[in-house]
């Protein structure tokens, strides 16, 4: 057996790992027999087309190894208890004598992939050329008719269709064109919320959906393309009936509109276009010409000519590849691994394999079949993602050494290996590279179930991607490794319970993201195998002994990769307690090579010094000084660098000479810019990605200091943020000052605007904020200033931690900070217009926005005048930013001092005037049974804020009731409570008064509220009827972002 060859394959099972551990045993002649046994097998595995009998026979001693593998990882004395397996490896060994299959040949025509050259990945000819099909479309779709069109591209499979489509999409001339786009892929077995709901993300960016069904993602989406001019492109429909559904969404309009579908059948692409044949464009083969340019390029990846020698010969292949782009490719990147020495008997080889009429199938088969086997087995792996799943090449990385798909003598040599494997894989076309922020699709499960001839004791590797209502027990899956689980809930308030996987002993890989709250086991520190640990949920406790996993090599927490809630929208993830357990606790093992941590920490460890072999580092700090960038400058493996820090840098933050050497992506958000490079400091830098926020009346001095030193780099990137009271000249100010300050660097500077990025102020700089005076402005504060204490910033880290979003490179964000109540004396009245009107969804949207911020004593909803009046102690900034992440066109009105009424201790709610329904309303008075959970009245609110017939919302925290009065069913608002895993009973229902004209709710008669009746023998006045007590908004998450660094998706077909 040759022990170079990885652990696990398809081919041979874990024959090699159990090669290697059965080295311990002192009786020769059961090793002698395994030895036989695993010589035999791999023999096998070469023959291109085996019997039946051998391909039983190869099956049954891969599963022998698995179960051998199974019990040597299990049994601590095995090495004495190996008889009985020893009878089943003689007994497969005779089979073999048997059945004569040593006369089955070898694969000795194999043509094999001996190196690969780095192609570029998406190879283009004849598409841009003038008169070709990107200009011929581009006329198309801006030709000045107001009409919608729907344009179809139609065209066998490989012939080029999606990379026409991806080509229009990153045209300039069509982004400016239209005013909101958006580009999904379908498949064979579609799930339309899961496409509605992509789409709508995309044109609706600064307000995710809220909807999940159908009927509600199809109004959202009419209404919000109305009035647009959009373009959406539609990729891969396999029937008719998708588009049937989709067309219900999109609004004819006179706007000029277009939609652009790819299929490959006919029939679809005329009923998409409302059977009008000039909107059809129909994909023609690649001319002779054509296909010899592409053939050339992607040969000879280096810049080398090609022999004349090879040119008969290239014409062949050439012919036979019938003009397919993928085909041309394909095969391309298969005579490009050949060394130059042999290249005419290569060629040559390749021409006698290829049939004289080849289809595209075929060529992949042969591609296929020139791949190593370790390639083979990395590919065949993909089949467990749902067709055109996305998929992170770092993911899949960390996932095939996890299943020991990889052997190299390090940690950090299997990645490489693994990025060269799928490097290859994406240059033969068997994987679609995607670099644009396009798409957020998932597949999904309706159900999930186990081969009827597999246990549950037998299984190793588990992946699961769909609903929670249909995840299966893991209880008895005691022989996991490998843990991948992508699951949205499908149902309201629901947790997802994962203590179970402190009995998996033998773990490795344990990824986690859920748009619910997962619970994890209170110790996970017997995991001594674990590897990956990667939770993007929100998590109760974090385990306290995570740091100490003896073999932990990637850590990620908070945040990863993306999953949609049903249809492809991510949500926010946090994990509430990291900042405190990293803070305080010694650092993980020196062997980790990947830290990611959303959630904020106070400031950057100093055992992170120590993580010599750490490569990746993403992290949110409450500050930054000097000295953490001390700490970090000497990690000699750091390649890449992601810092977010929300408090406001009060130094120039300087980069010194001989420091971050192996770094090549650095990416710094901090409300203001204060850097500094000196020269031969981050040598190896290649890109730079930088984020700030204007301020009204800011001088923009000293952003980039020395940034002519990175003399690497080849991209700078600035992301500039507008606070509320800066204006378009600010932000004109911010982009000049950016430009200037990196216009000594030669490398391409592209600057984008977004949405205010974090940025915590101390008290005194709140003060001046609230005074209408920037802290920036003022240099004698800003020298006066004194640094909060360790303690303090803790605390504020802590309480903020939940509201820390996932920002994805090249995508908007926008996140909003959680702020301690202020005093009394610092209320205010802050009045905004965000729409015309507001009906009911858009009264949904202002809670939720909302829900996010503490110190709002009372909010008030006039649905038609469009108006949100927010009373209370805070800062109209955070306000007006969160409601523009629902409302893009939300702007300040006024803002004054508060006359409002004092609330009563431990009373809270939500009041909504002029709600058009019926002025007859129910009052619910509900018992939570159980109060000792701090977090029911959070739980009770985010219940209540979905349901549209809600007018106002008590809770009574000393008494542990919530009042509720609206149009509802009281057995339905039971229900939901329940859901949320609330204890709860009704106290009392029936009717209440509401007064139409004023829309606040009169008391009941006999009743009294404190500190609103008049004195006995007074009139009640008419006019200024009483508001209700205290207002809060249910809490609510905003939307989770991917990680900044990671620019690359890539799609499995």
């Amino acid at each position: 057996m040759d022990l170079l060859l990885p652990p696990i394959s398809a081919s041979l099972g874990a024959m090699v790992s159990l090669a290697q551990k059965l080295d311990a045993l002192l009786d020769t002649e059961h090793t002698d027999e395994m030895r036989k046994l695993g010589t035999r097998l791999l023999e096998l595995s070469k023959a291109r087309d085996p019997p039946v009998t051998a391909r039983i026979w190869m099956k049954d001693v891969r599963e022998l190894s698995y179960d051998m593998d199974n019990f040597v990882d299990t049994e601590e004395d095995w090495i004495y208890n190996m008889s009985a397996f020893m009878g089943r490896v003689k007994e497969a060994n005779a089979r073999y004598e048997r059945y004569r299959l040593e006369s089955v040949p070898s694969h000795t025509d194999v043509f094999p992939i001996i190196n690969h050259c780095g192609q570029k990945t998406d190879l283009v000819v004849g598409l841009h050329d003038k008169g070709g099909a990107v200009d011929r479309l581009c006329h198309l779709l801006t030709d000045g008719d107001e009409q919608l069109k729907v344009l179809s591209i139609v065209g066998v499979g490989g012939i080029g269709k999606t990379t026409l489509a991806k080509q229009l999409w990153r045209v300039h001339k069509l982004r400016d064109y239209f005013h909101c786009r958006a580009f999904v892929r379908t498949a064979k077995k579609p799930d339309m919320r899961r496409i509605l709901r992509s789409i709508l993300a995309q044109v609706r960016p600064h307000q995710p959906p809220d909807a999940s069904e159908m009927g509600d993602l199809i109004h959202d989406l009419t209404e919000h393309l109305q009035d647009k001019r959009y373009v959406i492109i539609i990729d891969d429909i396999w029937d008719t009936s998708v588009w049937d559904v989709a067309t219900c969404a999109f609004p004819e309009g006179n706007h000029g509109s277009r939609i652009i579908t790819t299929t490959e059948i006919e029939d679809v692409a005329l009923a998409c276009c409302s059977y009008q044949s000039k909107y059809i464009f129909k994909m023609e083969p690649l001319s002779v010409s054509q296909s010899k340019e592409l053939f050339t390029n992607a040969v000879f990846c280096s810049g080398k000519e090609k022999s004349p020698q090879l040119d008969e010969v290239s014409d062949e292949i050439i012919r036979r590849c019938d003009g397919l782009p993928q085909a041309i490719i394909s095969i391309s990147s298969v005579l490009g691994s050949q060394r130059e020495a042999n290249a005419v008997e290569s060629w040559e080889q390749v021409q006698h394999f290829l049939l004289t009429s080849t289809t595209s199938v075929e060529i992949l088969n042969f591609c296929y079949n020139s791949l190593p086997s370790c390639v083979q087995t990395c590919l065949l792996y993909l089949g467990i993602y749902p067709e055109n799943y996305i998929i992170l090449k770092e993911d899949i990385m960390k996932q095939w050494v996890a299943e020991c798909f990889i052997r190299a003598p390090t940690e950090k040599e299997k990645m490489e290996v693994a990025g060269s494997y799928f490097d290859i894989l994406v240059n033969m076309g068997m994987i679609q590279h995607i670099d644009v922020d396009y798409s957020s699709e998932f597949g999904g499960a309706t159900f999930a179930s186990t081969p009827a001839s597999t246990g549950l004791s037998q299984i190793r590797s588990l992946t699961f991607i769909g609903l929670m209502s249909c995840f299966p027990s893991v209880v008895e899956f005691k022989l996991l490794r490998f843990l991948n689980l992508h699951i949205w809930s499908d149902q309201p308030s629901t947790y997802f319970d994962l203590r179970v996987i402190c009995e998996f002993v033998l773990l490795r890989y344990l990824q986690v993201t859920c748009s619910d709250t997962v619970y994890l086991p209170d110790q996970m520190q017997g995991l001594k195998h674990l590897e990956t640990l990667e939770i993007n949920a929100r998590v109760i406790v974090i385990p306290s002994d995570i740091v100490h996993l003896q073999s932990l090599l990637h850590l990620r927490l908070g945040g990863g990769t993306e999953l949609p809630d049903v249809t492809g929208i991510p949500r926010n993830v946090t994990v509430p307690s990291v900042a405190n357990l990293l803070d305080e606790s010694s650092s993980p093992p020196k062997s980790v090579m990947t830290i990611e941590l959303l959630p904020p920490i106070c400031r950057i460890p100093e055992w992170i010094g120590q993580l010599n072999n750490l490569c990746i580092l993403k992290v949110v700090v409450g500050e930054l000084l000097r000295d953490d960038i001390h700490i970090l400058g000497g990690l000699p493996a750091l390649t890449v660098l992601t810092l977010h820090v929300q408090r406001r840098t009060t130094e120039l933050i300087g980069f010194a000479p001989g420091t971050f050497n192996a770094l090549e992506y650095f990416e710094f958000r901090c409300g203001v810019l204060r850097l500094m490079f000196e020269e031969g400091a981050m040598p190896n830098l290649q890109r730079i990605k930088l984020g700030f926020n204007s301020h009204r009346g800011e001088q923009y001095d000293r952003l980039l200091v020395g940034i002519e030193h990175l003399s690497n780099v080849q991209e700078i990137s600035g992301i500039i943020g507008s606070t509320v009271r800066a204006e378009e000249y600010d932000l004109q100010a911010a982009e000049s000052a950016f430009k200037d300050a990196t216009g000594k660097h030669p490398s391409n500077v592209n600057i984008k605007r977004t949405d205010i990025a974090v940025e915590e102020y101390s008290p005194l700089e709140k003060q001046h904020l609230v005074r209408g005076k920037h802290p920036s402005t003022s240099s004698e504060q800003r020298g006066s200033q004194k640094q909060e204490s360790q303690q303090a910033i803790k605390q504020n880290a802590h309480s903020n931690s939940q509201l820390i979003n996932r920002i994805r490179d090249d995508k908007k964000h926008a996140s909003v900070e959680l702020q301690n109540d202020p005093p009394a004396s610092t209320q205010k009245r802050i009045v905004f217009k965000i729409a015309d009107t507001i009906d009911d969804r858009g009264k949904s949207r202002a809670f939720k926005a909302l829900s996010k911020l503490h110190g709002i004593d009372q909010l008030v909803v006039d649905m038609k005048e469009g108006k949100l009046t927010v009373v209370g102690g805070v800062d109209p900034v955070l306000v007006v930013s969160a409601l523009r992440a629902k409302f893009k066109g939300a702007h300040l009105i006024s803002v004054g001092p508060s006359t409002q009424v004092i609330k009563p201790e431990g009373r809270a709610s939500v009041e909504l005037p002029n709600d058009p329904r019926s002025s007859v309303q129910k009052k619910i008075v509900i018992k939570i049974v159980d109060i000792t959970d701090k977090r029911w009245k959070s739980s009770a609110f985010k219940v209540l804020s979905k349901f549209h017939g809600t007018n106002s919302v008590a809770a009574n925290e000393e008494e542990g009731t919530l009042t509720v009065v609206g149009d509802l069913d009281p057995e339905v608002v039971v229900l939901a409570l329940q859901k949320a895993r609330l204890n709860v009973q009704i106290v009392s229902t029936g009717p209440h008064i509401f007064s139409m004209g004023e829309g606040l709710m009169n008391k009941p008669e006999g009743r009294k509220m404190p500190g609103r009746n008049p004195p006995e023998g007074q009139q009640k006045p008419e006019s200024n009827p009483p508001q209700l007590p205290h207002s809060l908004i249910p809490p609510y998450s905003p939307p989770y972002r991917p990680p900044p660094y990671r620019q690359h998706r890539h799609e499995v077909h």
